[in-house]
């Protein structure tokens, strides 16, 4: 004796009493919409970054490598490559930023004056300021402490902020406005991060 034939609804089409939706109206899963929202280029207005890692950093690059690594993100092993970079970026239509530690900035100074500032490439520089006020250890402060006057007098804009403001809500309203100087500008921007020991009252 052949089986009565059953008819088996999906679930994802049923609207009866079980109150299902149709599929077409089903939420993505939750881990989506937060991923969306985490990304640390989400509201700047950035679409693509490169740099060399630091560990004031860390959470920033925690951040990109879970949700833009390869996509938005690319790793850069030298600071004027990661300039190269991001001029490369630009002239394909992406809205670039760079991240280095302030040692990188000399290693990044000649692809930053004849290749960004001189065909007018606006990206967004963020330098975490090991030497500020001279008072890190003797390597950074070579640099460090005069950075300020090295950026001043390259006649780039530039803020200052501290490393607690890399964290959200913060820091995408400050990488926008970096970004809004620079087209404005016409060449790159400087952000400037006081390491979290030498703060004193920086930023926020």
């Amino acid at each position: 004796m052949t089986a009565p034939e059953r008819t088996v609804k999906n679930p994802l089409t049923t609207t009866g009493d079980l109150g299902i939706r149709d599929a077409s109206a089903v939420e993505p899963p939750v881990a989506v919409r937060v991923e969306a929202e985490l990304s640390p280029l989400a509201g700047t207005g950035l679409t693509f970054v490169t740099g060399v890692p630091d560990s004031v950093f860390k959470g920033l690059i925690a951040a990109l490598e879970r949700h833009d690594l390869d996509v938005r993100y690319l790793r850069a092993t030298r600071e004027d490559n990661a300039i190269g970079l991001a001029v490369g970026a630009y002239l394909a239509g992406e809205r670039p930023l760079v991240f280095m530690e302030s040692a990188g900035v000399g290693t990044a100074l000649d692809a930053l004056t004849s290749l960004a500032m001189s065909y007018g490439i606006p990206l967004v520089v963020l330098i975490a300021w090991a030497g500020y006020k001279a008072r890190d250890v003797t390597h950074h402060n070579a640099i460090g402490a005069p950075l300020g006057q090295i950026i001043a007098a390259l006649g780039l804009p530039v803020m200052t902020i501290a490393e607690r403001d890399l964290d959200a809500p913060v820091l995408p309203a400050t990488l926008a406005e970096a970004q809004a100087r620079a087209h404005e500008y016409g060449g790159p921007s400087v952000i400037l991060v006081v390491p979290a020991e030498l703060e004193d009252g920086v930023g926020s």
